[in-house]
Protein backbone atom coordinates (compact mmCIF):
# COMPACT_ATOMS: atom_id res chain seq x y z
CA UNK A 1 0.00 0.00 0.00
CA UNK A 2 1.21 3.42 -0.60
CA UNK A 3 2.91 4.66 2.46
CA UNK A 4 4.46 1.20 3.21
CA UNK A 5 8.27 0.85 4.28
CA UNK A 6 11.04 -0.79 2.19
CA UNK A 7 14.24 -2.13 3.23
CA UNK A 8 17.21 -2.23 0.44
CA UNK A 9 18.76 -5.30 -0.16
CA UNK A 10 21.34 -6.01 -3.07
CA UNK A 11 19.16 -5.17 -5.26
CA UNK A 12 15.77 -5.07 -4.29
CA UNK A 13 13.45 -3.01 -2.36
CA UNK A 14 11.34 -5.52 -0.13
CA UNK A 15 8.77 -5.40 2.41
CA UNK A 16 8.24 -6.61 5.72
CA UNK A 17 4.90 -6.06 6.52
CA UNK A 18 3.40 -9.57 6.36
CA UNK A 19 6.35 -10.57 8.91
CA UNK A 20 8.90 -12.31 6.11
CA UNK A 21 10.13 -10.13 3.36
CA UNK A 22 8.35 -9.38 0.42
CA UNK A 23 10.32 -8.18 -2.90
CA UNK A 24 8.56 -5.17 -4.36
CA UNK A 25 11.07 -4.06 -6.81
CA UNK A 26 13.85 -5.35 -8.67
CA UNK A 27 16.17 -2.31 -9.76
CA UNK A 28 16.73 -2.24 -13.47
CA UNK A 29 20.71 -2.48 -14.83
CA UNK A 30 20.54 1.36 -15.49
CA UNK A 31 19.62 2.11 -11.93
CA UNK A 32 21.73 -0.61 -10.51
CA UNK A 33 24.49 1.65 -12.55
CA UNK A 34 23.45 5.10 -10.86
CA UNK A 35 23.30 3.75 -7.52
CA UNK A 36 26.54 2.26 -7.96
CA UNK A 37 28.11 5.44 -8.80
CA UNK A 38 26.48 7.18 -5.63
CA UNK A 39 27.49 4.37 -3.33
CA UNK A 40 31.24 5.11 -4.81
CA UNK A 41 30.40 8.91 -3.60
CA UNK A 42 29.66 7.72 -0.11
CA UNK A 43 25.84 7.65 -0.50
CA UNK A 44 23.41 5.03 1.04
CA UNK A 45 19.95 4.53 1.75
CA UNK A 46 18.53 4.93 4.29
CA UNK A 47 14.99 4.67 3.80
CA UNK A 48 12.37 3.78 1.05
CA UNK A 49 8.80 3.97 0.85
CA UNK A 50 5.74 3.33 -2.01
CA UNK A 51 5.06 6.05 -3.25
CA UNK A 52 2.13 5.53 -6.00
CA UNK A 53 0.74 2.09 -7.17
CA UNK A 54 -0.42 2.29 -10.78
CA UNK A 55 -1.86 -0.34 -12.94
CA UNK A 56 -0.34 -1.21 -16.29
CA UNK A 57 -2.53 -3.19 -18.98
CA UNK A 58 -0.60 -5.14 -21.71
CA UNK A 59 -2.35 -4.42 -24.83
CA UNK A 60 -1.25 -7.35 -26.37
CA UNK A 61 -2.83 -9.57 -23.66
CA UNK A 62 -4.87 -7.44 -22.08
CA UNK A 63 -3.09 -9.01 -18.71
CA UNK A 64 -2.49 -6.45 -15.45
CA UNK A 65 0.15 -5.62 -13.70
CA UNK A 66 0.51 -3.68 -10.93
CA UNK A 67 3.61 -1.12 -11.00
CA UNK A 68 5.07 -0.08 -7.79
CA UNK A 69 6.59 3.66 -7.93
CA UNK A 70 8.71 4.31 -4.52
CA UNK A 71 10.62 7.30 -3.16
CA UNK A 72 14.11 6.41 -2.01
CA UNK A 73 16.30 8.74 0.39
CA UNK A 74 19.91 8.69 0.42
CA UNK A 75 22.32 10.24 2.64
CA UNK A 76 26.01 10.37 2.68
CA UNK A 77 27.65 8.50 5.25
Amino acid sequence: MSGDELSAHNRMLATYKTGTPVNVILYSGQFTQKLAGLYKKGYRIYKAEIRFIVKWTDKEDSSEWNIVLPDIYLRKE
